[in-house]
């Protein structure tokens, strides 16, 4: 198998592959062992419940002030941002060791993180609404405890039923975790029911979910999604999830384990719930993703009248190296065993990405920037590599010069496909070669080249992080942008990295020996930058980069290769001639 046709053998086989991939997760998307809900799913038109009603019912027993001034818990690793009106955490940003913050939770006055509702989430009550005022909470801090509580009533007389509501967040210093407390109880040891389901209240985690990784602020549906832990494996729930068929964008199902939590998910960025071992549904609302607005959380199913929950909530990097600080955790306030929220960042490449992501780090810290980290570690990749493809490059180079011969072969023994075989099998052992060594040493790359891709895709310390004229590593380089989009070509500026990626790929294949005689090679010359092309304008301009790199390197090997390496014909035909 000449250079020309190993390289379209192996594309052909990694695009059935990819393509095999792709029909097996559409015709066997995941399944969970979960019980529909379907009092909440299902709810008649006519048992839904009328909130203007509710307000002849219920009253606010403590009255408060409009606070104007922002209720701000700040650390190194978290900045939290209270709406002291609702109660609620408006914005949460993630900071990072070298002073950069990210804003992952994006509220507004009537979409909060943490939003709460009595009842279930479909048709429960959100107090703020049902009250018609900006402010129902009385605020306390003591150290880094927040207190919001409230109290209101439903009937009158002997009748009357006081209803008291805290909402209490314990922030731990140099953690990027907190705990969230909810207690509701009445002052007539009655169980609680606020509409016609059997949920006491719902706690949604939203509105705007994670830093966009993408340039304009565009969604990727690969990250902004929302996960829970089933058993030993994540479940993923994209607004496309089977699960949501039906349903207007809103499921909700009661899990059996109580050990398990939520996740809603960005590039670089988590946010975990994990759940006390009370009884709880599960809800999932994309609902009203057409204005941005995506929340999951717990509606908690109890029939008691005094009522204690707690939370613990991460939020930060999806490094599985922070997360599992937070598999098994404890100090004075907090005790975590067995999460396994580790498992949100797995193993990149059977942990060879992990080793480099160590080695880009080192290299950082001596460099102090990520882009020439890349580069750096990007040759001390190709150096490694080098002897596999010298020998891969010479190889190929000896089966070119064998071409005449072989041709002469097929002609005698057209007739005789065994005879061919045997006689090709022998012609490639005198000159002193193995059809399968030149495809080993790309084999063997393989795993390199996979875990570089998906590390450079996932290291959140690119988010932000400078080169050149790469404004963030995390994102396109855009240079110029339009201000609109190109249809079905999906492309909205003018990025550079990825036109010097595709000129430098077409200009190694014309290096290579024997590319430009063959049709099917000819085709891959072009047809691969091309899908290249479109396959990473969009992408992280650090990984665009350290592909350029590469090739840049693979120019200067082939070149070195076809002067100083080369093996003349004759060369090849005296060693035949001897052998014989």
């Amino acid at each position: 198998m000449d250079s020309a046709n190993k390289t379209f053998f192996l594309m052909v086989v990694l695009t059935m592959v990819c393509f095999g991939i792709t029909l097996y997760q559409f015709f066997n998307p995941v399944k969970d062992n979960v019980v529909q809900n379907q009092e909440n799913l299902n709810l008649n038109e006519n048992n839904e419940i009328n909130i203007s009603d509710k307000k002849t019912e219920f009253s606010l027993k403590n009255e408060v002030s409009v606070l104007n001034e922002k209720i701000t818990y700040e650390s190194d690793k978290l900045k939290v941002v209270f709406n002291a009106n609702s109660g609620d955490i408006a914005n949460i940003f993630i900071k990072t060791s070298d002073d950069k913050s990210f804003d992952i939770v994006k509220g507004n006055a009537l979409n909060n993180a943490l939003k709460l509702k009595l009842g279930s989430w479909k048709d429960g009550v959100d107090l703020n609404t049902l009250f018609d005022k900006d402010s129902i909470y009385t605020f306390s801090k003591e150290n880094n405890k927040f207190k919001f509580a409230c109290e209101f009533s439903s009937g009158i007389d002997e009748e009357e039923i006081v209803y008291t509501l805290e909402k209490i967040y314990t922030f731990y210093e140099g953690e990027n975790l907190f705990h969230v407390d909810l207690k509701l109880s009445n002052n007539k040891n009655k169980s609680m029911r606020f509409d016609s389901s059997s949920n006491v209240f719902s706690l949604g985690w939203g509105p705007s979910l994670g830093v966009s990784s993408n340039k304009n602020g565009k969604k990727d549906e690969r990250y902004e999604q929302f996960r829970y832990m089933s058993k030993d494996k994540i479940i993923n729930l994209n607004p496309k999830h089977k699960i949501f068929r039906g349903t207007n964008g809103l499921v909700s199902f009661r899990k059996s384990l109580k050990d398990s939590w939520l996740v809603s998910d960005s590039h670089y960025f988590t946010s975990v719930i994990i759940p006390d071992g009370n009884e709880y549904d599960y809800f999932f609302d994309y609902s009203k993703s057409s204005d941005n607005l995506y929340y999951c959380g717990f509606s908690l199913v109890s029939d008691k009248s005094v009522i204690e929950t707690g939370f613990n909530i991460y939020c930060g990097p999806k490094s599985g190296k922070i997360l599992k600080k937070y598999d098994d955790f404890k100090n004075e306030d907090v005790y975590l065993s067995k999460t396994e929220i580790s498992k949100i960042d797995p193993p990149i490449v059977w942990g060879l990405g992990n080793l480099l992501a160590w080695c880009l780090k080192i290299l950082y810290s001596v460099v102090k920037n990520y882009g020439l980290a890349i580069i750096i570690l990007t040759i001390i990749l190709k150096l490694i590599l080098a002897p596999l493809m010298m020998n891969s490059m010479k190889n190929s180079q000896k089966m070119q010069l064998l071409q005449p011969k072989l041709k002469e072969l097929q002609v005698k023994y057209k007739d005789k496909p065994e005879m061919l075989s045997q006689k090709t099998m022998e012609l490639y052992r005198k000159a002193g070669i193995s059809p399968m060594s030149g495809c080993l040493p790309m084999l063997l790359q393989m795993p390199f080249l996979f875990a570089m891709y998906q590390l450079l895709d996932r290291m959140f310390e690119l988010k932000g992080a400078t080169f050149l004229w790469i404004k963030d590593l995390a994102m396109p380089d855009a240079l110029i942008n339009f201000g609109f989009t190109i249809p079905l070509l999906n492309i909205d500026s003018l990025n550079i990295l990825p036109i010097i990626m595709v000129v430098s790929q077409v200009f190694q294949s014309l290096l290579t020996p024997g590319m430009g005689n063959n049709p099917q090679a000819k085709m891959m010359i072009w047809l691969m930058p091309l899908m290249f092309f479109f396959f990473f304008y969009n992408v992280s301009s650090g990984l665009v980069l350290y592909w350029t790199i590469m090739n840049l390197l693979g120019i200067a090997q082939q070149m070195f290769m076809n002067k100083t390496l080369a093996v003349s014909d004759n060369t090849v035909n005296d060693k035949v001639k001897k052998k014989k």
